[in-house]
């Protein structure tokens, strides 16, 4: 072949090959763009995946955030393996359990029913993820999961009540005599988890020692027991006691409520009360402390004993206080007597003979 024979050929074949890009470019340009495109992917995805490796660290500790509004009881820190990856940037380090903070805020956990926590019995179980609960890790690392996933923590609200003070007493005083007491405060703050100090009812304080030789009224001051020092806090830390003696053989008067005032007749007398009588009765008793305290109150009535008197008209009847024991009295009743009039009761009309006079019945001829 000559030589200007392969020219001609070669420029044939340089213009057949310019018109083919020339009326089909479109689809050459788009067809070079989309392998570019995945060449790029590819070797992307296998830069990164040589440039990163995985890991496991042990023995990372889960904190809590403690809070004026949370009581978290003394309890195993939980512990977790996390399982992460490391970049290529990061791969000359060694990373520790130290490098990691993991904490979870009981605060910002789901509430029970509405309401935040009352239960140190159970413990509540939190699911950690890196978004809520991982607040340090090394720059280049990603966190890929826990083992376990979930860990147990407890934790219940705290509060302050106001809890009644109770005074055991040790002891006695001598027969016929006892106390009284007054307590100042007569309640205290008790701070705590909600779940302990709810059900308290009373908080005691040291025994009050009694004896025979007590006979006159004094004051003490007594500590406040402390049901559970390590959950609960008590203010104040002491109470004020007064103590009153009394002798229940001495005498006293005492007012009651006004008690209704009845009668007492006797049925057979044939006689009526015509007159008004006032519907109470009011009255002060005397007599021993002791047997004032034992008067039933219910069973106190007022009468006026009637049963002496068997004719008709006006009588003064003194008012008769009765149902409480036999040492006591009455020493002042209001009224102390009533003007009573008492009338006969109706007769029945006599019966009435229906056969006529001067004769007897007769009886008609069949």
């Amino acid at each position: 072949m000559s030589w200007s024979s392969f020219k001609t050929k070669i420029s044939l074949f340089a213009q057949h090959a310019w018109d083919s890009i020339r009326h089909d470019i479109w689809r050459k340009v788009f067809a070079l763009l989309l392998a570019t495109i995945c060449w790029l992917y590819i070797n992307n995805m296998h830069v990164r995946h040589k440039s990163r490796q995985w890991d496991t660290i042990e023995e990372v500790k889960v904190d809590l955030r403690g809070s004026p509004k949370v009581f978290i009881p003394e309890q195993l820190t939980p512990k977790v393996r996390l399982k992460i990856s490391v970049n290529f940037s990061a791969r000359s380090k060694r990373f520790t359990a130290g490098d990691f903070r993991l904490e979870v805020d009981p605060l910002k956990l789901p509430l029970d029913g509405g309401v935040q926590r009352r239960s140190l019995r159970f413990p509540y179980r939190v699911t950690l993820t890196d978004k809520e609960h991982v607040l340090r890790k090394p720059a280049g690392v990603s966190i890929l999961g826990f083992d376990p996933p979930e860990v147990p923590i407890y934790f219940d609200t705290r509060d302050i009540l106001q809890k009644n003070v109770h005074v055991p007493l040790q002891g006695a005083l001598k027969k016929g005599l006892r106390q009284k007491l007054t307590v100042t405060p007569e309640t205290i703050s008790v701070t705590g988890p909600l779940s302990i100090i709810d059900p308290l009812l009373v908080i005691e304080t040291e025994p009050l020692l009694l004896n025979e030789t007590m006979q006159h009224d004094f004051s003490t001051k007594l500590k406040v027991f402390n049901p559970d020092s390590r959950m609960l806090e008590i203010y104040p830390d002491s109470v004020e006691v007064r103590v009153s003696i009394e002798d229940t053989q001495s005498y006293s008067r005492q007012k009651f409520s006004p008690v209704p005032l009845g009668i007492l007749i006797r049925p057979d007398s044939g006689l009526q009360m015509t007159s008004k009588l006032p519907a109470h009765v009011a009255s002060i008793l005397h007599g021993q402390i002791s047997s004032l305290e034992a008067v039933e109150r219910n069973r106190l009535k007022a009468i006026l004993d009637l049963t002496t008197f068997s004719q008709p008209g006006t009588y003064h009847v003194p008012v008769q206080i009765i149902g409480m024991p036999g040492d006591l009295k009455a020493e002042y009743i209001n009224p102390s007597a009533c003007m009573v009039t008492l009338g006969l009761l109706p007769q029945p009309p006599p019966a009435v003979d229906q056969a006529p006079p001067g004769g007897s019945k007769h009886e008609e001829p069949q």
